[in-house]
């Protein structure tokens, strides 16, 4: 018997000793959506014996029978029998028996089967891993083991998906800066595209190491300090985007975005690592000819640090630097209550009248400063708390002044809020890296972070890829 009627009859003959077992006492007199439900089952338990058959007769056929081989380095092998072990298909766990070689005089064994097959030091097959590394940049574990046992042939532990996600993981992050530079080697821009704005932000996460997390004062009765509070802290990931926009503009005037690309990295000092993924992901779109003529604008929030980053890295000399307009609000409307007070109907219309005047005056931030230093002398007396506020937004104002610029960005059709990376900040990090209970070590968290990236970036295809290259060179 031929490989392919082997393959067929070896399904057929498993398909159909399933349905025969489990249908013999099944009621086929009427239907009713229990019966429906339990046939479904049924099906689904015998098309997954159908399919560990066919599969096992299809894998087993490429297994060695030789009594004696050689390795590639010259070693002699001979063959110590055949050996089962289990494997995580995508029809359920299978066992197979493979020869086994080892070395007359001892030593680590080998597995001819496993080489071809690309299983050596696994347990769940390629289309397995993919399946369970893509679920767990959106779910935990334990969730990703429910949604598999509902839908899946396939329903592996929680130990198991862990221990995937941790080889897959590590595949990943030890092949970062190259799997990086293939993925951008066949991305382009979109054909559309006028405008490139380049974003960076940072994000909380809590991570699994000593730290000054807030809390009550542990003098204050009941307010013990578990020893997990005591081992954690929050730092500070980063996220950057590069969007593109067209040179259209919606009904509100901003242009139209047409894409987002994302790079991220667990905290860590100084954020090496992220600067340096970010830089590469800026240099090649820089190094595009279609982006030469396009308008390109550095969209952050009022962090300081960023900005001292920024403005001393040469690979962002080309782009205008813009203050996100929303947040630029932020500190509009606590100036507002530091001149006036709170609740203050004159502070609510000068606030208003700001905000529209930093969109329609190009010159707007410097009428600004005059405005707040007229209502420091001239407005009601103001409480040394209030002073200090007002003092220090005013020195906000002024230092990114050349930054505030809305009304000649607007003109030309350069976006100026920093939506895409907030956004990033919340649907990258925030919804899976932050839940209730959730520490994080900088090596696992980087993991799943990594595919999460990935994902949002629509770069997953890509990058799995490149990462079955590496697997199997490893």
């Amino acid at each position: 018997m031929n490989t392919i009627r082997k393959i067929i009859y070896s399904a057929m003959s498993a398909f159909k000793q399933k349905m025969t077992e489990v249908c013999n006492n099944f009621d086929y007199s009427h239907l009713t959506p229990d019966l429906s439900e339990q046939m479904t089952q049924y099906l689904k338990e015998s098309l997954a014996d159908a399919g560990k058959a066919a599969y096992g007769s299809y894998i087993t056929s490429f297994d060695c029978d030789e009594k004696i081989i050689m390795t590639k380095g010259g070693c002699e092998l001979r063959k110590k029998g055949k050996v089962e072990k289990a494997y995580l298909t995508y029809f359920g766990e299978m066992i197979i028996a493979r020869s086994l070689y080892q070395a007359d005089r001892g030593g680590e064994s080998f597995v001819p089967l496993e080489e071809k097959w690309g299983m050596q030091g696994h347990y769940a097959t390629i289309e397995v891993r993919e399946a369970v590394a893509f679920s767990a940049a959106h779910c935990t574990p334990e969730e990703t083991g429910r949604i598999f046992g509902k839908c899946a042939l396939f329903n592996p532990s929680t130990t198991a998906i862990k221990n995937i996600v941790e080889k897959v993981g590590a595949i990943f992050s030890e092949h970062a800066e190259r799997m990086q530079q293939e993925i951008l080697a066949q991305e382009q821009m979109p054909a559309e595209a006028e405008v490139i704005a380049v974003s960076a932000d940072g994000v909380n996460i809590l991570m699994r190491e000593k730290g000054g997390t807030q809390r009550r004062p542990a003098e204050r009765p009941g307010t013990t300090i578990h020893e997990e509070d005591a081992q954690s802290t929050y730092r500070n990931a980063m996220v950057g985007s590069i969007s593109f926009y067209t040179g259209e503009k919606d009904a509100e005037g901003n242009p139209q975005r047409l894409l987002s690309r994302y790079t991220s990295a667990m905290p860590q000092d100084k954020a090496v690592e992220f600067k340096a993924s970010f830089e590469r992901e800026v240099a090649q779109v820089l190094s595009s000819s279609e982006a030469q003529g396009m308008r390109k604008v550095l969209l952050m929030d009022g962090s300081r640090g960023l900005w001292n980053y920024a403005i001393h890295n040469s690979i962002f000399k080309k782009f205008v630097p813009v203050i996100d307009f929303y947040h630029m609000t932020e500190h509009l409307s606590r100036l507002a209550e530091a001149l006036f007070g709170k609740q203050n109907q004159s502070g609510q219309a000068w606030y208003a009248k700001w905000k529209e005047k930093m969109l329609a005056d190009p010159d707007a931030a410097r009428e600004l400063l005059r405005s707040v230093d007229y209502y420091s002398v001239h407005g009601q007396k103001l409480s040394s708390s209030r002073k200090k506020a007002a003092k220090a937004e005013r020195n906000f104002f002024s230092r990114n002044r050349t930054r505030m610029t809305y009304a000649a960005l607007r003109n030309r059709g350069i976006p100026i809020g920093s939506g895409p990376i907030e956004a990033a900040c919340k649907s990258i990090v925030k919804s899976r890296m932050c839940r209730s209970g959730m520490r994080w070590s900088r090596d696992g968290g980087q993991k799943i972070l990594s595919f999460r990236t990935f994902v949002k970036s629509d770069r997953w295809n890509t990058a799995w890829d490149s990462y079955k290259t590496y697997a199997i060179a490893a």
